[in-house]
């Protein structure tokens, strides 16, 4: 069996309004799936809370702020559902006239956080250590210090994008990704710009469930299962952004 990538979320954008951000699924998340939850806001305003719609309250992974740029991961691991009603994921902040930019991604399989690492104006992130003798899936969130038309973003290889927003002129300019890492090998990433730009960021792992991937032994990268669907953007203003999507 394998850790299964079951939906991803809208990707959501407030430019510059309100203190709540949401993100909603396209159709209901099983109960006891995990939800992970990469985003970035910008001036800083701390987050209160996540919550959804389905009475689920979620915690903070890791989360940085540098120079009002803020990137977050925030998760709950068995989500409770009627799995019949689309899940809407809300972010809460403690001030208003945010720039909020990112998704959420609904997975089976995933046991417990592992490894969390933070860090600002720099491009790459390494977990603390190697994680444990299971395997696990590493999620990055990145945010984009300054405004950019085309920040022209990427990842090192073998990362899978989430959610992607190069125009950090408009928007809040970032990136969201994730990646299998190995039972005992530690997890990083490099995220790259083509504008000289500086990078904060935020890691966590999360464990793969034992049954789920043969105790750490069995599990590859193409065992992994996606789905093929595409993606909605919402937002309430034109895109000019090469958004991308784990498919």
């Amino acid at each position: 069996m394998a850790a299964v990538l079951l939906q991803t979320s809208s990707v959501e954008r407030s430019l510059g309004s309100g203190t709540t951000q949401t993100f909603t699924f396209a159709t209901a998340v099983p109960s006891g799936s995990a939800v992970i939850v990469p985003f970035v806001n910008y001036p800083g305003g701390a987050v209160t809370g996540v919550t959804d719609n389905q009475g689920n309250t979620y915690s903070v992974a890791q989360t940085i702020t540098d120079s009002q740029n803020r990137a977050d991961i925030w998760y709950k691991l068995s989500i409770s559902s009627d799995n019949s009603t689309s899940l809407v994921v809300t972010a809460t902040f403690a001030a208003g006239g945010n720039y909020n930019t990112g998704a959420a991604t609904a997975w089976s399989g995933l046991s417990a956080l592992d490894k969390t690492a933070s860090n600002a104006n720099t491009a790459t992130i390494t977990a603390p250590s190697a994680n444990t003798s299971l395997d696990s899936i590493a999620f990055v969130s990145t945010v984009l210090n300054g405004g950019f038309d085309n920040g022209g973003l990427g990842f090192s290889s073998g990362w899978n994008t989430i959610w992607r927003e190069n125009n950090s002129n408009s928007y809040e300019g970032g990136q969201a990704g994730w990646k299998l890492i190995p039972a005992n090998e530690v997890a990083t990433v490099t995220s790259t710009n083509s504008v000289g730009g500086l990078l904060n960021n935020v890691l966590a792992t999360f464990t793969v469930t034992p049954s789920e991937s043969g105790i750490g032994a069995e599990l590859t990268s193409s065992s992994i299962l996606v789905p093929s669907i595409t993606t909605s953007i919402r937002t309430s203003s034109a895109l000019n952004s090469d958004t991308l999507f784990a498919a």
